[in-house]
């Protein structure tokens, strides 16, 4: 009688043993389809940054500035 529950007792010690786990290290928050997570860029909070200004030589700069909580593009022009 033994000898026919022990693989059903080993699979469910497997089974405690995987749930101990993804309860213990899986943890993290699982994000929407197509959303990254946020990464500081150079210890800066995104509360701090006002404008983005993207500038090569001879050819458009492209100027995003923050209003009201929200990034807008502010101004494209040649240089």
């Amino acid at each position: 009688m033994m000898k026919r529950f022990r693989p059903t007792i080993v699979a469910f010690l497997v089974l405690v043993i995987l749930l101990v786990y993804a309860n213990y290290y899986e943890t993290e928050e699982i994000l929407l389809p197509g959303m990254q997570k946020p990464m500081p860029v150079l210890n800066f909070s995104a509360d701090k940054i006002d404008l983005f200004l993207w500038q090569r030589p001879g050819t458009e700069s492209i100027r995003i500035a923050r209003e009201n909580h929200e990034f807008k593009l502010v101004r494209s022009a040649s240089t």
